[in-house]
């Protein structure tokens, strides 16, 4: 066979080996130019991940700066803080992925609580409960607010429905625990704290509620009761201690104990109000804490 016949028969080979090589540089080319073109296309969903983050970031350095100024007592700026949040939030209502939280709401309702601006806490703490109506932490705050007012039966609706939410949670039972103790249900409060703390606690709670009611002989039995279930209860200890002197030396303190000198005095609000919103309104309503001693939230059975 020839050198020309060799050629000739494999050129069907080679041709077919040609139109090979120019399809595969087509679809190389071709996927550069869809990946391109896909490139193109998903430039609108880096942008939105992109203004997604940056309001995540203006939102994280106003959370900062509440923080700072709840801190260091400025309570005014950490409210302006927080309602640049909520402006935020309405700028953004339309904004694919973008979802508003309850944290500037519940912050806000504490805020104007403690400035005694209960009807404007309420309006937050609802709102609240609107954006998240399965979170117990706004119906909690709620409910703490009525005990605030004296409105005892509502508070203890919206507590229990907060406790329904989250059964084991210290802070809505002792919160709850709290309003049957000053309505003088005694076995609830009680019920309310045994659930989520050990007995001696439990105990220990209670002498704060039979205080706060003056009921002197029943709250030092109560804490005698502590010590004896838990003799390492420093602070059943001490309020008996302070019991003690109290009688020995009544003229000593600028009023009854049972109506204000309670170890571990009154709090400055911003410390009520300095943590996240999952901690807040936590133990005793810290603004209760002269008259009522504090509640013990210890989850030791």
């Amino acid at each position: 066979m020839s050198r020309k016949d060799v050629q000739f028969r494999w050129r069907p080979f080679l041709n077919l080996g040609g139109i090979l090589c120019l399809v595969f540089l087509v679809l190389c080319f071709g996927c550069q130019n869809d990946s391109g073109g896909k490139n193109k296309k998903a430039n609108p969903f880096s942008s939105k991940e992109k203004k997604l983050s940056k309001l995540d970031s203006e939102i994280a350095k106003l959370y900062e700066e509440a923080d700072s100024a709840k801190r260091n007592g400025k309570i005014h700026d950490a409210r302006r803080a927080y309602e640049k949040v909520l402006v935020i939030f309405d700028e953004n209502k339309e904004t694919e992925g973008f979802k508003p939280n309850i944290e500037p709401y519940c912050q806000l309702g504490m805020i104007f609580e403690g400035f005694g601006q209960f009807v404007k806490a309420e309006e937050y703490y609802r709102k609240a409960m609107e954006i998240d109506p399965e979170s117990a932490i706004p119906i909690n705050c709620l409910g703490y607010s009525y005990i605030s007012q004296g409105r005892l039966d509502e508070a203890i609706e919206y507590l229990q429905k907060a406790v329904d939410i989250d059964p084991m949670e210290p802070k809505f039972n002792n919160n709850l625990g709290l309003a049957y103790g000053m309505k003088k249900d005694y076995e609830k409060a009680f019920m309310c704290f045994r659930r989520v703390t050990n007995e001696a606690n439990a105990y220990y709670n209670m002498s704060s509620i039979y205080a706060m009611n003056g009921m002197e002989d029943e709250a030092k039995r109560a804490l005698q009761i502590t010590v004896e279930m838990n003799p390492n209860h420093h602070e059943a200890k001490r309020m008996l201690t302070a019991y003690s002197e109290y009688e020995r030396n009544p003229e000593e303190f600028s009023q009854p104990l049972l109506s204000g000198d309670f170890p571990g005095a009154s709090v400055p609000y911003q410390e009520r109000t300095a943590s996240d919103v999952g901690e807040m309104n936590g133990s005793m309503p810290k603004n209760y804490t002269k008259q009522y001693g504090s509640i013990h939230s210890n989850t030791t059975n």
